[in-house]
């Protein structure tokens, strides 16, 4: 079977690259010149940059980009992404061109494995249509580095052999695709992983129930194949679940231990329901497979969605399957208007009330398309990047930084100010780490080194209120957004269901209310009694071997000149870096 014609193959790769240049042609006008530094599109780009750096650096398992002492230590997360993502890198190529290449590559393959998915569901007229009204409504998420660009691709290769194999279930080349196909999802992102299983638990609840034994043994071998490819996933999750530091980790990313639902769980499954709804009113019209397949995928979403009134831990579940389903949305409405408009002769069968009822359902699909259109498309980009002065900042930076990628060949860490901007790019241009960046607080640390760090970092300058307004930065959005949120909303039911007559509510609070001003009241204490004092033997603990400051983005606190064995090395009026021994002190 011919999936693709070669006119559409040819459409496909001219829009890829149409939206590949566009971010670039946006930065190009705000700065009249081609970038020299990478300008962030996406808020965390510069994130993954730094990720894919420091797999082409030589770090495969990605331990943490960012603090020196800890770059070989087990990654948090799954990184087969980071891999692909780097092969560019790796490959000799510009961080600049690599960023190109990595955009068409991957806008390519999401056009072309929608377009075949299209097919496969059997709605092959939308296929064009549909494969880029998916690839418009995620495009921001798509110009993301590493993350989803290279997720969503994988994911879409396990629904089409989920597609086929609910066709062939007996045959032997589908069982063994979807094995290998849903395996290689879960290796680029946790909560691909959870989808693709409760995909398959709901499968065989399905085909337990309609009492097929046959199927039943097609989908053992199936689940077998998935496992078994997934062994070596499994086993190094269970060296990350044992690490001591794990789950402090998870605690600054964002896991909460509750079982309450979350008004953004219930809002970003909208979209299913409309789509059941919907399928439900075009049952007689509708392929049963192809039915199957949108109900089996949209009830596997929502279940992760909703999974922790079951097991009572929530990591962002709604904001990360949300992206899935607006995936399963765009698909859907593609396939929808497809199948209405080949068998538009049938709508007369429906009655007047039917017809209004399929109206307003119909209604309320183009509804979420448009918002998630708006939200996140091509016309986002001048509100995401950087504006022009900053834009043009950041493209100074390359001098100080080649400077220190070709002066100082052994990997060092470089101390620079913890509010400024160069530092940010130390780890993504060069192969050296830094004394603090709130990234790395992210990967397997104690969150007292990572307190330790932040306050060491600002050594010349912190107040009590700073710790306040930086709370995010050492403590992470779990910590400073997400536990006192959760804890408000339980106020907020308690309240809602007059529990108050039986036991005490609460009060509503802030972030800083919830963490208790002692605690903050003890980081300050640290500072004056530990940081202060003993700079010397923190520098030398955290290995720091330069300082760098940019008078044009720095804060103007950041000055290592001030440490007494800090020798000047580089100055070229706007930047200057400085030498430090490990016995620096200051004046």
């Amino acid at each position: 079977m011919k999936f693709i014609s070669s006119k559409h193959l040819i459409i496909l790769a001219i829009t890829a690259l149409f939206f590949t240049v566009l971010p670039f042609i946006h930065t190009f006008l705000t700065l009249g010149a081609s970038p020299r530094v990478p300008v962030g599109i996406y808020n965390d780009t510069d994130y993954y940059y730094d990720r894919m750096q420091e797999v082409a650096d030589g770090h495969p398992f990605l331990g943490n980009p960012y603090f020196f002492e800890h770059r070989d230590a087990p990654a948090p997360a799954f990184f087969a992404a980071d891999w692909i993502s780097a092969v560019p890198l790796i490959l000799g190529l510009p961080l600049m061109t690599a960023i190109h290449v990595n955009l068409f590559l991957w806008s390519f393959i999401f056009l072309l494995l929608t377009y075949v998915l299209i097919t496969v569901l059997g709605f092959r007229k939308a296929a064009l249509a549909g494969s880029m009204l998916c690839y418009l409504e995620l495009y921001l998420f798509i110009i993301r580095p590493v993350s989803m660009q290279v997720i969503f691709p994988f994911f879409i290769a396990f629904l089409i052999a989920y597609a086929l194999w609910l066709r062939e279930p007996e045959s032997r080349k589908k069982m063994l695709f979807l094995g290998i196909a849903g395996a290689s999802s879960a290796y680029v992102y946790t909560y691909a992983w959870q989808i693709v299983v409760v995909a398959f638990l709901l499968t065989a609840a399905l085909f337990w129930y309609s009492g097929r034994k046959n199927l039943l043994t097609a989908w053992f071998r199936v689940f077998g194949i998935f496992i078994l490819a997934s062994l070596p996933l499994i086993m190094y999750t269970l060296k990350q679940l044992n690490h001591p530091d794990y789950w402090q980790t998870m605690d600054r990313i964002g896991l909460l231990y509750t079982h309450l639902p979350t008004a953004a769980a219930l809002y970003s499954c909208l979209p299913v329901l409309i789509i059941f709804l919907v399928g439900l009113m075009f049952r007689r019209m509708i392929d049963r497979q192809s039915a199957l397949f949108f109900s089996i995928v949209g009830l596997a979403a929502v279940a992760v969605t909703w999974s922790n009134l079951i097991t009572g831990k929530d990591l962002e579940l709604p904001q990360h399957v949300e992206r899935f389903i607006i995936y399963l949305l765009s698909l859907a409405t593609a396939c929808l208007f497809s199948l209405v408009w080949e068998r538009r002769g049938d709508l007369k069968l429906f009655k007047p009330r039917q017809l209004a009822i399929v109206t307003v359902l119909i209604g309320f699909l183009l509804v979420a398309n448009v918002r998630y259109l708006i939200q996140y498309g091509p016309s986002v980009i001048p509100l995401s990047s950087y504006g022009k002065e900053l834009s043009e900042n950041i493209q100074g930076f390359e001098k100080p930084l080649s400077w220190l990628r070709e002066n100082v060949r052994e990997p060092s860490v470089i101390w620079g100010d913890p509010h400024g901007r160069i530092v940010r790019y130390v780890t993504m241009l060069t192969p050296h780490y830094v004394l603090w960046r709130a990234g790395g607080a992210l990967h397997l640390l104690s969150s007292r080194e990572v307190e330790e760090r932040y306050l060491t970092a600002n050594y010349f300058h912190l107040t009590k209120n700073d710790l306040f307004l930086d709370y995010q930065e050492y403590a992470g959005v779990g910590n400073s957004e997400h536990k006192y949120r959760t804890y408000n909303r339980k106020v907020k039911l308690c309240r809602m269901f007059r529990l108050d007559w039986f036991r005490d509510c609460g009060s509503m609070t802030t972030a800083v209310g919830y963490a208790g001003e002692e605690y903050f009241d003890d980081l300050y204490r640290r500072y004056e009694r530990d940081i202060r004092p003993n700079i010397s033997e923190l520098l030398t603990t955290y290995k720091v071997a330069y300082g760098i400051t940019d008078k044009e983005t720095d804060t103007g606190h950041f000055k290592p000149s001030l440490l007494s064995n800090a020798s000047l090395v580089y100055d070229d009026g706007r930047f200057t870096i400085y030498k430090l021994d490990n016995r620096s002190r200051a004046r």
